[in-house]
């Protein structure tokens, strides 16, 4: 017996009688499935057109396309649709990992496809996998090989059978074993801020014999960089030489072993006064520290002819970054250098000194973000006393009171530090009451000036000299600095004779 079909529930479709619900939703398939054939086909060639762009590392434009092509889709369907997009930057991802290895492309071009990666929010299949070999090559080329060899060897939990980290991991454990005992001086090397317009520095008034005798140009540092490269230097955090032991119920300091990639140097940079004092930035130095639009250290300052300029090589902490961006093997575990502060004139150019002055919490606020970044790019803070005292000549109660400034207005900042480094120069033997006055307001390596390395441990402190880099060496001590560089080669022909 036929089933009985109520005639105003039915519909004719091709011959066939069919309900009239079901009827519509066929109906609507085929008229939504000729509407959308046009919008496939557009999916399709932006699609190409990703891959084009991704082949020429114009990741930028890529993410731009992406987002424009998934603009008009729902979200619950915009990854299903847009799958072939994410088929497209595994593809990538995967040949930029093999030839960042191959060193055919830099982290730089790295960076900016995690970017594109984040910031469409699709997550290809194999980021993960490259983002663990990023990492590990990024610690080999910093010197770090054994942070490498965990990274992967932890990574090899995830793939057992993974033949590319396999290789790596052989090629770490052999670089691993290249590695020798360092036992040889190690060099510490100091300046002030660059000075960045010569002709505002060195134009004959009172200032100009001064900053002469004691400062460094932009053109000297830059030749400077590539004479200590060459020479085999490699920058290192002041940490990698010694570390704090509990010995019975004592902490005492305990010299590591440092081991380097044969034939490099240890090599510690510090500098002093980063504050950019008033009359810092009247003679031709920066204003401040900053960071830019993508969170990126630059300096800002005005030149001579009265233009605001925001620059990325004109001061030693931009100069490094991008040295070591350019040759991370002059930088061991991403060391960068030492930045010594005051505190009577606030810090990195941020006037934190005056509490009361009503831009004081923009200051402090924007000082902390700069603060936060160096500490994440490898730079480290010293204290160089809050008012630039002469340790050796003031008295203990003046001691006493500028650590303790320091500490409220500076160290707040920067948060604490072992590093004290004298003012002047002016050191105090270790059994001076204001020695154990610094001591014991957590500082145990102390760094005064001299012609030649020095370092001396103690199980208690460590006492080292730092070797000037100023005119006063340039011009009466060149033969000081032959180790280093040649004085001829990176003298600026604009600084005059002493």
């Amino acid at each position: 017996m036929e089933p009985v079909i109520d005639q105003k529930t039915e519909v004719d479709v091709q011959g066939r009688k069919v309900p009239i619900v079901l009827g519509l939703i066929l109906l609507l398939s085929i008229i939504l499935g000729v509407a959308f054939v046009p919008v496939y086909n557009g999916i399709g060639k932006a699609k190409a057109e990703f891959a084009v762009l991704l082949a020429q590392r114009q990741y930028e434009e890529a993410g731009a396309l992406y987002e424009e092509t998934g603009s008009f889709i729902p979200e619950p369907l915009r990854q299903r649709i847009l799958q072939p997009f994410t088929k497209e930057l595994e593809g990538e991802l995967e040949r930029l990992t093999r030839e960042y290895l191959d060193k055919r492309a830099d982290y730089v071009q790295v960076d900016s496809l995690l970017e594109l990666i984040d910031r469409i929010g699709t997550v290809p299949g194999n980021l993960e996998w490259s983002q663990v070999i990023f990492s590990a090559e990024e610690a080999s080329r910093k010197s770090n090989i054994q942070e490498a060899i965990s990274i992967i060897q932890a990574s090899l939990k995830d793939y057992p059978e993974d033949a590319l980290l396999k290789a790596q991991l052989r090629k770490y454990q052999a670089q691993a074993a290249t590695l020798v005992v360092y036992e040889g001086p190690v060099q510490h090397i100091f300046f002030h801020p660059l000075i960045a317009y010569p002709e505002m520095a060195f134009d004959g008034d009172r200032m100009s014999k001064g900053l002469n005798e004691f400062f460094v140009t932009v053109k000297e540092f830059d030749r400077m960089l590539t004479s200590l490269y060459n020479k085999g230097f490699i920058l290192i955090d002041t940490h990698e030489l010694f570390e704090e032991r509990i010995e019975g119920e004592e902490k005492v300091l305990v010299r590591k072993e440092l081991r380097l990639p044969k034939d490099k140097k240890p090599l510690i940079i510090s500098v002093d006064d980063i504050n950019y004092y008033p009359y810092m930035i009247e003679n031709g130095m920066n204003h401040k520290l900053m960071l830019d639009e993508e969170g990126k250290i630059a300096t800002y300052s005005v030149n001579p002819a009265g233009e605001e300029v925001v620059s990325y090589y004109n001061e030693i902490v931009t100069m490094v970054d991008s040295f070591v961006e350019d040759h991370p093997d002059f930088s061991y575990k991403g060391a960068k250098g030492i930045l010594a502060l005051t505190g009577f004139d606030g810090v990195l150019g941020y006037r934190t000194n005056d509490t009361s002055a009503p831009n004081y919490a923009s200051e402090k606020e924007q000082a902390l973000a700069v603060i936060k970044r160096l500490k994440e790019t490898g730079w480290a803070f010293a204290s160089h006393s809050y008012g630039h005292l002469d340790t050796r000549q003031r008295s203990f109660e003046d001691v006493a009171k500028d650590t303790q400034k320091w500490k409220a207005e500076v160290e707040s900042l920067v948060g604490p530090t072992d590093l004290y480094i004298y003012p002047y120069g002016s050191t105090v033997p270790a059994n001076d009451p204001k020695f154990k006055l610094l001591q014991q307001n957590g500082f145990n390596v102390f760094c005064g000036v001299g012609p030649r390395e020095y370092m001396k441990f103690y199980s208690d402190s460590i006492i080292m000299d730092r070797r000037h880099m100023d005119g006063i060496a340039f011009w009466n001590q060149p033969e000081t600095l032959e180790d280093l560089f040649d004085v001829n080669e990176i003298i600026d022909p604009a600084r005059p004779s002493l």
